[in-house]
């Protein structure tokens, strides 16, 4: 099999290895270089500077893929996957209890909303200027590998930064960051109340200052 994808609704199960050729990190994708890419930025500070090789192959269906996925961290056991695979080396132990705490302080955890969480985590980013406009956000896998959370909550967030103007989506590029004058806000006309919170939190005093004065025209 060739390392293309070949047709709609297949997915590749792709292995990375070191030098030694011990394997790193066993994962899934319809599109393994684009993830390659990804992993290149969010694995940039554990196991993808030690990848010096790649295998590749493919499965008719993600739900073949997802399986074979599963039961070969299980029996083969990368020493850089955490689903599937109890932690042995003494030094992801300790990023994994980094980032156990780095949930914690985010409010990322089991007994909070996780997608509330994700918004709260991003809209505090891009409110501070730390996510300046134009800045793609982490693919929504990445988002779940890196706090160890489930891809509909993360999913759900990204659109729920969506409809309330903080990112646009735009189709097969991601998530990008919106300038605040470009924002827009998807608004429910029969509830003020609700209303009146989301334009608070949207728009600066002087921006409200001009709305009422132009509604009261």
């Amino acid at each position: 099999m060739t390392e293309a994808r070949i047709a709609e609704g297949r997915t590749a199960l792709y292995r990375y290895y070191d030098a030694a050729d011990s394997l790193l990190y066993i994962g899934i994708s319809d599109d393994p270089d684009r993830r390659r890419d990804e992993h290149a930025v969010t694995a940039a500070d554990t196991w993808y500077p030690l990848a010096v090789s790649r295998r590749v192959g493919w499965f008719d269906t993600r739900a073949e893929a997802e399986g074979a996925e599963k039961l070969a961290i299980k029996q083969e056991k990368p020493r850089f996957n955490s689903r599937f695979n109890q932690r042995r080396d003494a030094v992801l132990q300790l990023k994994d209890g980094a980032r156990d705490d780095r949930r914690q302080r985010q409010g990322i955890g089991r007994k909070t909303n996780h997608t509330d969480a994700i918004v709260k985590h991003f809209r505090e980013r891009i409110d501070s200027g730390e996510m300046p406009p134009g800045t793609r956000l982490p693919t929504r896998q990445a988002i779940a590998e890196q706090f160890g959370i489930g891809n509909t909550a993360v999913s759900r967030a990204y659109v729920e930064l969506v409809r309330d103007g903080f990112v646009e989506e735009r189709r097969a590029h991601g998530y990008f960051v919106l300038p605040a004058e470009s924002r827009t806000l998807a608004i429910r006309v029969g509830r003020p109340v609700e209303v009146a919170a989301q334009l608070r939190e949207a728009m600066t005093a002087e921006q409200i200052r001009e709305l009422i004065k132009a509604l009261s025209a």
